[in-house]
Protein backbone atom coordinates (compact mmCIF):
# COMPACT_ATOMS: atom_id res chain seq x y z
CA UNK A 1 0.00 0.00 0.00
CA UNK A 2 1.17 3.51 -0.98
CA UNK A 3 1.23 5.53 1.99
CA UNK A 4 2.50 9.13 2.76
CA UNK A 5 5.79 7.69 4.64
CA UNK A 6 6.53 5.62 1.43
CA UNK A 7 6.15 8.15 -1.04
CA UNK A 8 8.47 10.98 1.53
CA UNK A 9 10.70 8.11 2.23
CA UNK A 10 11.15 7.66 -1.97
CA UNK A 11 11.75 11.41 -2.02
CA UNK A 12 14.30 11.35 0.16
CA UNK A 13 15.80 8.36 -1.73
CA UNK A 14 15.60 10.77 -5.16
CA UNK A 15 17.35 14.10 -3.17
CA UNK A 16 20.03 11.53 -1.98
CA UNK A 17 21.12 10.51 -5.01
CA UNK A 18 21.65 13.85 -6.54
CA UNK A 19 25.53 14.15 -7.32
CA UNK A 20 26.15 17.67 -8.73
CA UNK A 21 27.58 21.31 -7.11
CA UNK A 22 25.04 22.11 -4.49
CA UNK A 23 21.84 21.64 -2.92
CA UNK A 24 18.47 20.25 -4.38
CA UNK A 25 16.65 20.77 -1.04
CA UNK A 26 14.57 23.65 -2.24
CA UNK A 27 13.34 21.48 -5.41
CA UNK A 28 12.17 18.70 -3.16
CA UNK A 29 10.79 21.08 -0.09
CA UNK A 30 7.52 22.25 -1.96
CA UNK A 31 6.29 18.22 -3.43
CA UNK A 32 6.96 17.17 0.16
CA UNK A 33 4.74 19.67 1.29
CA UNK A 34 1.92 19.19 -1.31
CA UNK A 35 2.07 14.88 -0.31
CA UNK A 36 2.00 15.65 3.06
CA UNK A 37 -0.91 18.18 2.77
CA UNK A 38 -2.73 15.74 0.12
CA UNK A 39 -2.85 12.84 3.02
CA UNK A 40 -4.12 15.14 5.87
CA UNK A 41 -6.17 17.45 4.09
CA UNK A 42 -9.95 17.78 4.61
CA UNK A 43 -10.45 14.82 6.22
CA UNK A 44 -14.36 14.86 7.40
CA UNK A 45 -14.93 15.61 4.02
CA UNK A 46 -13.12 12.64 2.73
CA UNK A 47 -14.88 10.87 5.26
CA UNK A 48 -18.21 11.38 4.74
CA UNK A 49 -17.79 11.37 0.98
CA UNK A 50 -16.36 7.58 1.20
CA UNK A 51 -19.20 6.80 3.78
CA UNK A 52 -22.07 7.41 1.30
CA UNK A 53 -19.85 5.88 -1.45
CA UNK A 54 -19.92 2.76 0.27
CA UNK A 55 -23.52 3.00 1.29
CA UNK A 56 -24.70 3.58 -1.98
CA UNK A 57 -22.83 1.30 -3.66
CA UNK A 58 -23.97 -1.50 -0.75
CA UNK A 59 -27.52 -0.67 -1.79
CA UNK A 60 -26.98 -0.84 -5.88
CA UNK A 61 -24.92 -4.27 -5.27
CA UNK A 62 -27.69 -5.54 -3.18
CA UNK A 63 -30.14 -4.78 -5.42
CA UNK A 64 -28.32 -6.67 -8.35
CA UNK A 65 -27.48 -9.32 -6.73
CA UNK A 66 -31.37 -10.07 -5.37
CA UNK A 67 -33.07 -12.32 -8.06
CA UNK A 68 -37.08 -13.05 -6.98
CA UNK A 69 -39.18 -14.96 -8.67
CA UNK A 70 -40.37 -12.94 -11.13
CA UNK A 71 -37.50 -11.11 -12.04
CA UNK A 72 -38.79 -10.05 -15.28
CA UNK A 73 -40.64 -7.64 -13.69
CA UNK A 74 -37.38 -5.61 -12.61
CA UNK A 75 -36.07 -3.26 -14.79
CA UNK A 76 -32.29 -3.80 -16.18
CA UNK A 77 -29.85 -2.38 -13.67
CA UNK A 78 -27.44 0.43 -15.80
CA UNK A 79 -24.24 -0.82 -16.64
CA UNK A 80 -22.24 2.75 -17.97
CA UNK A 81 -20.20 2.37 -14.54
CA UNK A 82 -18.14 5.30 -13.69
CA UNK A 83 -13.92 5.24 -12.98
CA UNK A 84 -13.63 3.82 -9.76
CA UNK A 85 -16.64 1.66 -9.34
CA UNK A 86 -15.16 -1.35 -9.23
CA UNK A 87 -12.13 -0.39 -7.50
CA UNK A 88 -11.97 2.95 -5.77
CA UNK A 89 -8.12 2.73 -5.86
CA UNK A 90 -7.93 3.63 -9.37
CA UNK A 91 -9.06 7.24 -8.52
CA UNK A 92 -7.29 7.92 -5.91
CA UNK A 93 -3.95 8.26 -7.40
CA UNK A 94 -3.09 12.17 -7.17
CA UNK A 95 -3.25 12.69 -10.49
CA UNK A 96 -0.88 9.44 -11.68
CA UNK A 97 1.99 11.46 -9.09
CA UNK A 98 1.95 8.37 -6.34
CA UNK A 99 2.56 5.55 -8.87
CA UNK A 100 5.22 8.08 -10.82
CA UNK A 101 6.69 8.74 -7.39
CA UNK A 102 6.96 5.26 -6.20
CA UNK A 103 8.07 3.70 -10.07
CA UNK A 104 10.95 6.37 -10.87
CA UNK A 105 14.75 5.16 -10.95
CA UNK A 106 17.36 8.01 -10.19
CA UNK A 107 18.99 7.62 -13.00
CA UNK A 108 16.03 8.79 -15.00
CA UNK A 109 14.71 11.26 -12.03
CA UNK A 110 18.57 12.87 -12.38
CA UNK A 111 17.85 13.66 -16.10
CA UNK A 112 15.01 16.22 -15.56
CA UNK A 113 17.20 18.90 -14.07
CA UNK A 114 17.56 21.97 -15.46
CA UNK A 115 20.31 24.53 -15.19
CA UNK A 116 20.77 27.91 -15.58
CA UNK A 117 22.92 28.09 -18.93
CA UNK A 118 26.93 27.35 -18.45
CA UNK A 119 26.44 26.08 -15.09
CA UNK A 120 25.99 22.85 -14.62
CA UNK A 121 29.04 21.90 -13.32
CA UNK A 122 29.39 24.55 -10.79
CA UNK A 123 25.89 25.12 -9.52
CA UNK A 124 23.04 23.34 -7.82
CA UNK A 125 19.88 22.80 -10.60
CA UNK A 126 16.84 25.18 -10.68
CA UNK A 127 14.41 23.07 -11.49
CA UNK A 128 13.12 19.55 -12.17
CA UNK A 129 10.30 18.66 -14.65
CA UNK A 130 9.81 15.78 -12.61
CA UNK A 131 9.08 17.56 -9.32
CA UNK A 132 7.05 20.22 -11.02
CA UNK A 133 5.03 17.70 -12.64
CA UNK A 134 4.33 15.71 -9.88
CA UNK A 135 3.36 18.81 -7.26
CA UNK A 136 0.85 20.06 -9.70
CA UNK A 137 -1.02 16.91 -9.89
CA UNK A 138 -1.07 15.92 -5.96
CA UNK A 139 -2.26 19.97 -5.45
CA UNK A 140 -5.14 19.35 -7.78
CA UNK A 141 -5.71 15.85 -6.91
CA UNK A 142 -8.48 15.89 -4.60
CA UNK A 143 -10.75 17.84 -6.14
CA UNK A 144 -10.89 15.44 -9.02
CA UNK A 145 -11.08 12.33 -6.31
CA UNK A 146 -13.75 13.47 -4.33
CA UNK A 147 -15.80 14.16 -7.83
CA UNK A 148 -15.02 10.38 -8.86
CA UNK A 149 -16.38 9.55 -5.26
CA UNK A 150 -19.69 11.67 -6.21
CA UNK A 151 -20.00 9.84 -9.91
CA UNK A 152 -20.15 6.54 -8.05
CA UNK A 153 -22.53 7.38 -5.71
CA UNK A 154 -24.65 9.27 -8.01
CA UNK A 155 -24.44 6.56 -10.37
CA UNK A 156 -25.55 3.67 -7.42
CA UNK A 157 -27.96 6.06 -5.96
CA UNK A 158 -29.86 6.72 -9.79
CA UNK A 159 -29.82 3.01 -10.14
CA UNK A 160 -31.40 1.99 -6.93
CA UNK A 161 -34.64 4.60 -7.78
CA UNK A 162 -36.05 1.79 -10.07
CA UNK A 163 -35.50 -1.00 -8.57
CA UNK A 164 -36.73 0.56 -5.58
CA UNK A 165 -40.03 1.60 -7.65
CA UNK A 166 -39.99 -1.96 -8.89
CA UNK A 167 -39.70 -3.58 -5.82
CA UNK A 168 -42.35 -1.66 -3.74
CA UNK A 169 -45.27 -1.83 -6.21
CA UNK A 170 -44.54 -4.92 -8.11
CA UNK A 171 -45.09 -8.53 -6.97
CA UNK A 172 -42.09 -9.80 -7.36
CA UNK A 173 -42.34 -13.13 -5.49
CA UNK A 174 -39.84 -15.07 -3.05
CA UNK A 175 -36.28 -14.11 -3.20
CA UNK A 176 -34.73 -16.98 -5.49
CA UNK A 177 -30.85 -15.78 -4.30
CA UNK A 178 -28.83 -12.91 -3.03
CA UNK A 179 -25.74 -11.74 -1.94
CA UNK A 180 -24.06 -12.60 1.78
CA UNK A 181 -22.44 -10.76 4.44
CA UNK A 182 -19.34 -12.05 3.71
CA UNK A 183 -19.48 -11.59 -0.34
CA UNK A 184 -20.46 -8.03 0.18
CA UNK A 185 -17.62 -6.98 2.53
CA UNK A 186 -15.35 -8.82 0.44
CA UNK A 187 -16.71 -7.03 -2.63
CA UNK A 188 -16.76 -3.36 -1.55
CA UNK A 189 -13.50 -3.42 0.92
CA UNK A 190 -11.29 -5.62 -0.47
CA UNK A 191 -11.70 -5.92 -4.33
CA UNK A 192 -13.32 -2.47 -4.55
CA UNK A 193 -10.04 -1.19 -2.44
CA UNK A 194 -12.34 0.80 0.04
CA UNK A 195 -10.52 -0.53 3.02
CA UNK A 196 -6.89 0.48 1.70
CA UNK A 197 -8.21 3.70 0.97
CA UNK A 198 -9.50 3.87 4.80
CA UNK A 199 -6.61 3.05 6.17
CA UNK A 200 -4.30 4.86 3.79
CA UNK A 201 -5.88 8.34 4.95
CA UNK A 202 -6.45 7.31 8.36
CA UNK A 203 -10.39 7.77 8.04
CA UNK A 204 -12.75 7.21 10.55
CA UNK A 205 -14.90 4.81 8.32
CA UNK A 206 -15.97 1.13 9.99
CA UNK A 207 -14.13 -1.55 8.60
CA UNK A 208 -16.25 -5.14 8.80
CA UNK A 209 -14.29 -7.37 11.07
CA UNK A 210 -14.99 -9.89 8.28
CA UNK A 211 -12.02 -8.33 6.44
CA UNK A 212 -10.12 -6.72 9.08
Amino acid sequence: MITETSILEKLNTLQSAYNGSGSVLALFTPVSTAVTTYFTQGKAKLTHDIQYAICQLMLDIQNRKTVYEHQNLLPSAPTNYPAGYEDVRTIFTAGGALEAIMNITPETFNKGYTYTAGTEKTAAPISNSYLNEWKADIETARDKELAGLTAISSFCESGSYNSGLASYFESLGKVVSSIGKDEMAERIFKTGGYKEIIQRFGLDVHIPTLVR
